[in-house]
């Protein structure tokens, strides 16, 4: 979930949520990467509107 969060945050800046700025918000909140876990998000996330993935995550989260 910090991957998905930190990439928010990142498209929320106004910047492209890649290896490098969401990386550099995860280690800026002492979050650890896991590069591999990383890499596996931002290939399943190329491609998409983060905000529709935004938009999905907010109806999901609060329903439950």
């Amino acid at each position: 979930m910090k991957y998905v969060a930190a990439a928010m945050l990142v498209e929320l800046s106004g910047k492209t949520p890649d290896k490098k700025n969401v990386k550099k918000v995860l280690e800026s909140v002492g979050a650890e990467v896991d590069d591999a876990k990383l890499f596996a998000f931002l290939d399943a996330i190329e491609g998409k509107n983060i905000k529709v993935i935004q938009s999905f995550i907010t109806i999901f989260t609060s329903s439950v």
